[in-house]
C-alpha cells in the first residue's frame, strides 16, 4: 500500500513542477516582451535628448524561440538606452592653481595701488597706508637702477658719469669738523644748520657753531646750504624764522638752498603737536614764501634758493604736499631707494655715514642738482 501511495505521490509531484516551470518561463517571457515594447518605443526619444547615435540594432528571436531569447541574445546592460536616463557622474577636476595669475578669483590679490594711483606710506606707529598720488605734481623722474652705492656713497648715473653730487649735514653736535678732509674724501657740499626755535621755549637761537664752519668749509673749496629746525605755531611766527635766517646769513657765500625743517620731537612734547595740516602747510608757506620774496628784492647777490625738508610721511600726512610742491625738496629716506612718486631735488639717505675729518656718525646726502649753476 505504501509503495503504490508514494508512486501516485511522485507524479502528482512531477506534475506541479512541470506546470510551475511552464509558468515562470511565460511570465519571463511576458516581462522580456513588455520590457523590449518599452524599449523600442522610448529609444528615439532617449536618444534625441543626448543628441547620440543609436546604438546598432540588436537581432532578438521570435517569442516562441525560448532558449533564444533566455541565452541566445549577446546584449548586456551597457547596451540598453535606458541607462541614459541615470546622470552620469563625471570626476571632479583638480583646482589648479596657477601662481601670479588673476583668473582664479580665490588666489586673486587686491591691487592697493590701484593701478599705481596710489603710493604706499609707512607711519610712524609702524602701520602702513595707501595714499592717492596727485597727477598735478610732476612725477620722480629717476630710475631706480642709475641709483648706485661705492663704499657707502650714493651717487646717480646717466651715460655711465655720476650727474650727482654728495654732501654731508653739519650742526653743533658733530663737534669739530676738518673741512679740508671732508672735501679730500669726495664731498661736494655741507648743509649747516643755521639755527632753531626750541619746541618748548619757542626761542629762536643760532647754532654755535655755524659762523666758523661756514667761514672754514668754504675756506676748503666746499659749496653751502643752510637748514633752520622750525617749531612756529603760526604764520607770524614762520616769518619771524625766515627774516632771523636771512639776517643771519649775511656775508655768507651760501649757493645751496636754504632749507626750512619742521618735524615732531621724538618721545617728547613739542609746540607743534596741536597743529592742523592746514595750520603747518600755511606756515612753511609762509617761511619759503618769506625768503623768496626777500631774495628778490635784496636783488642777485642775496639770492637764497627756499626749499622744503619733509620724508614721505610728513609729505602725506602732515602738510598739504599739493600747495608746496613749486618749492625745491630736500627728501629724506634712509631706505635703499627712494620710494617717492614726485620729483625731489636732494635726498638725504643716511645718518649712519662715514666721511674723513668727522667725528662719529653724519648724514649724508645727494644733490640731483649743481645749485652752483642753478
Amino acid at each position: 500500500m505504501r509503495l503504490e501511495n508514494d508512486k501516485e505521490n511522485m507524479e502528482e509531484f512531477d506534475n506541479k513542477v512541470n506546470v510551475g516551470f511552464a509558468g515562470v518561463i511565460m511570465i519571463a517571457l511576458f516581462v522580456l516582451t513588455i520590457v523590449g515594447v518599452i524599449l523600442f518605443v522610448n529609444r528615439d526619444a532617449l536618444n534625441l535628448l543626448d543628441k547620440k547615435p543609436a546604438p546598432e540594432a540588436q537581432e532578438v528571436k521570435e517569442p516562441d524561440d525560448l532558449d533564444g531569447l533566455v541565452s541566445g541574445s549577446t546584449l548586456t546592460s551597457d547596451d540598453l538606452d535606458i541607462w541614459e536616463d541615470y546622470p552620469k557622474e563625471e570626476p571632479a577636476e583638480e583646482e589648479t592653481v596657477i601662481q601670479g595669475s588673476a583668473t582664479y578669483e580665490e588666489d586673486k590679490e587686491e591691487d592697493p595701488s590701484e593701478g599705481g594711483t596710489k603710493t604706499e606710506v609707512k607711519l610712524s606707529d609702524g602701520t602702513v597706508k595707501w595714499y592717492p598720488i596727485s597727477p598735478y605734481i610732476p612725477e620722480c623722474p629717476y630710475k631706480d637702477e642709475m641709483f648706485s652705492t661705492s663704499n657707502g656713497r650714493l651717487a646717480y648715473y646717466e651715460d655711465g658719469k655720476v650727474v650727482s653730487y654728495a654732501g654731508v649735514d653739519i650742526s653743533q653736535n658733530n663737534d669739530y669738523v676738518d673741512f679740508n678732509k671732508v672735501k679730500k674724501d669726495g664731498i661736494d657740499y655741507v648743509m649747516l644748520r643755521v639755527g632753531s626755535r626750541g619746541y618748548s621755549s619757542g626761542v629762536i637761537s643760532i647754532d654755535e657753531n655755524f659762523y666758523d664752519n661756514a667761514q672754514r668749509a668754504g675756506q676748503a673749496g666746499l659749496d653751502i646750504g643752510v637748514i633752520f629746525f622750525s617749531q612756529a605755531i603760526s604764520e607770524a611766527e614762520a616769518i619771524e624764522e625766515a627774516d632771523f635766517v636771512y639776517n643771519t646769513l649775511n656775508g655768507v657765500d651760501v649757493k645751496y638752498p636754504v632749507v626750512y625743517q619742521m618735524d615732531y620731537v621724538p618721545n617728547d612734547v613739542s609746540r607743534i603737536d596741536k597743529l592742523t595740516v592746514e595750520n603747518k602747510t600755511k606756515i612753511a608757506a609762509a617761511f619759503l614764501n618769506r625768503i623768496n620774496e626777500r631774495s628778490k628784492a635784496e636783488g642777485a647777490t642775496g639770492r637764497y634758493i627756499p626749499m622744503l625738508y619733509a620724508d614721505k610721511e610728513w609729505a602725506f600726512t602732515s602738510i598739504n604736499y599739493l600747495s608746496l610742491w613749486s618749492y625745491d625738496l630736500y627728501y629724506e629716506n634712509l631706505s635703499d631707494m627712494p620710494n617717492f612718486p614726485y620729483r625731489f631735488h636732494m635726498w638725504k639717505y643716511s645718518k649712519t655715514g662715514v666721511v674723513d675729518g668727522i667725528s662719529g656718525k653724519v648724514d649724508l646726502s645727494i644733490s640731483l642738482i649743481d645749485y652752483k649753476l642753478k
